[in-house]
């Protein structure tokens, strides 16, 4: 076992230590000694607990075996060479591993699928399961991993991408899975290099607007090659319009004219299509 504070910085509260002692030894003169001690006692409890409560004192499993998963990149933006270095990677890891230990693999694009049971017996020649490529869902692939877990040894995820992530989200989920008591890693795989690439750089509008009062709202979309494409703007989930524009190379300003009488907090959202965005 191993004691840790997750908040260490609470305990500056014992500084006003001698203060504490004095109102523990503030007790009505008219107490019985027996009585005095069992109340100083249960207010030096109380303080434990509440100094206890605020550093989060964790107790931690030392464990002897590890169980590793692979989260592997299968999306549009891996280059088919890179995959496979990164195959080559899990392999090698696999023949260092101690006898103990358990690995396990799984392959995702828009989804997720566990390629490999978490196993001491770890054996994989060739990817067998078919992922859908479009799109790019680490969020998914660490909710399988976790799933995959064996109830007893340490969680720890490895995770083969590019970063690219354009559905769901894996900051919230990753969060859940070091609660849960995994760790997490990440090993950076290179981006299928020379292909066509459009994507959101920013959206931007005015924090404050008068209710019926003309307003623009403006996006930066980012191309590495001359192509049409088609950007559609939704306020509140609800679409409120599209533009066809001929992106360039390099950052394309482009705007939209809103205007409207409700009043309250919009969230806005662009979404911007090409037929020769290749990259996920």
């Amino acid at each position: 076992m191993q004691l840790r504070l997750l908040y260490p910085y609470f305990l500056a509260i014992l500084v006003l230590l001698p203060l504490v002692v004095l109102w523990l030894r503030r007790t009505p003169r008219r107490l019985s000694p027996r009585r005095r001690r069992f109340l100083i006692a249960l207010r030096l409890a109380v303080l434990i607990l509440l100094v206890g409560g605020l550093v989060r004192l964790s107790l931690t499993q030392a464990y002897q075996r590890a169980n590793v998963v692979f989260l592997l990149d299968l999306s549009q933006s891996i280059a088919t060479t890179v995959q496979q270095q990164a195959l080559d990677f899990v392999q090698a890891m696999v023949a260092q591993k101690r006898p103990q230990d358990s690995i396990g693999l799984v392959v995702f694009g828009a989804d997720a699928i566990l390629e490999q049971s978490v196993s001491r017996e770890f054996t994989l020649a060739d990817i067998a399961s078919e992922v859908e490529p479009t799109s790019t869902n680490i969020a998914r692939a660490i909710q399988v991993g976790m799933a995959s877990f064996p109830p007893d040894g340490a969680r720890r995820l490895v995770l083969l991408s590019d970063g690219n992530e354009n559905v769901g989200s894996a900051a919230e989920t990753a969060l859940i899975a070091q609660s849960l008591g995994a760790e997490l890693f990440a090993l950076p795989l290179e981006q299928a290099s020379g292909a066509p690439e459009v994507r959101m750089e920013k959206l931007v509008a005015p924090a404050q607007v008068k209710a019926g009062a003309p307003y623009q709202v403006e996006v930066m979309v980012a191309s590495n090659t001359a192509t049409p494409a088609s950007l559609e703007l939704f306020r509140g989930g609800a679409f409120v319009g599209r533009q066809e524009v001929a992106l360039q190379p390099g950052k394309n300003r482009l705007q939209f004219q809103q205007q409207t009488a409700e009043e309250g907090v919009h969230l806005y959202q662009a979404v911007v299509n090409s037929s020769q965005d290749t990259l996920l």
